[in-house]
């Protein structure tokens, strides 16, 4: 059976020989303005999906063998009305379309669920592939932001490599929620992604409270997973000075003398 154009876990029921697509159930019914027996792309009729070959052979032993494990039904989620609509102007090469439509439909949505993400996840994708650079790294800024607080901060390291390849200037405005992107990436050792978030951070936020625990990261990582102890060195000797009676002086000074340590043996 094919998947879902929409849905790609879904097996689609429904399949339309005149754009070749395959929809689920949920994505036919979704524009209501649409006969449900129609496509939602060329309105062509739908003819009702069929299996485009047979069942492989290992699937077929699975369900002899195990008739008794019961699982679950899986639902397909029907896409939001507009996210929906901007699929479809996409499919059918409108994207300046797509993209109005999903920059008016942001303007006015304050709500932020899996709908939202998913929604600016499509505009940022679109205004990169238009190469509009500079509504994409606008938005990304809201993206971004929505991602780290929606506890989702991974998903945003991909969105904020684009906007450094696009302007390696680009930074967020929130210290907060650099932080939160910066702790992210170094531990799921993202160093590269790590150190360009942080670059410039105490300059851009001279009074954040994590600006030594931050810098610490940033001298370890940069002794340790790229060799440069001397640039790690000044950073620490840096925080010292700048900050000697800090929590966190201990560390730093340890810090300091394993980067000596680690220098000496290089040299060695």
């Amino acid at each position: 059976m094919n998947n879902c154009e929409f849905h790609q876990r879904t097996i689609a029921k429904w399949h339309c020989t005149e754009c070749n697509s395959s929809y689920c159930e949920a994505c036919v019914l979704t524009e209501k303005s649409i006969e449900t027996t129609s496509c939602p792309v060329c309105l062509y009729t739908l003819e009702l999906n069929a299996p485009t070959s047979q069942s492989p052979l290992w699937k077929q032993l699975t369900n002899s063998i195990k008739p008794h494990i019961k699982r679950k039904k899986r639902h397909a989620t029907p896409l939001p009305n507009v996210l929906y609509k901007a699929h479809v102007f996409r499919k059918a090469g409108d994207i300046p379309k797509a993209i109005q439509l999903l920059s008016n439909h942001l303007s006015e949505e304050t709500l932020v669920n899996d709908a939202n993400i998913q929604t600016r996840e499509l505009f940022h994708e679109l205004l990169k592939l238009e190469s509009k650079n500079t509504e994409m790294l606008e938005h990304a800024k809201t993206y971004i932001s929505t991602l780290i607080t929606h506890g989702s901060p991974k998903k945003a390291f991909p969105v904020y490599r684009d906007c450094i390849k696009t302007e390696r200037s680009f930074k967020l405005d929130d210290a907060e929620e650099t932080f939160r992107l910066c702790k992210a990436a170094h531990g799921a050792m993202d160093y590269r992604l790590f150190l360009a978030a942080s670059n410039g951070f105490i300059k851009q936020h001279p009074d954040f409270h994590g600006n030594v625990e931050l810098y610490i990261m940033v001298a370890t990582t940069l002794s340790h997973e790229f060799r440069k102890d001397k640039e790690a060195q000044e950073i620490l000797r840096y925080l010292l000075k700048k900050y000697p009676f800090h929590e966190l002086t201990p560390e730093i000074e340890k810090q300091l003398k394993l980067v000596k340590k680690i220098e000496t043996s290089n040299f060695q």
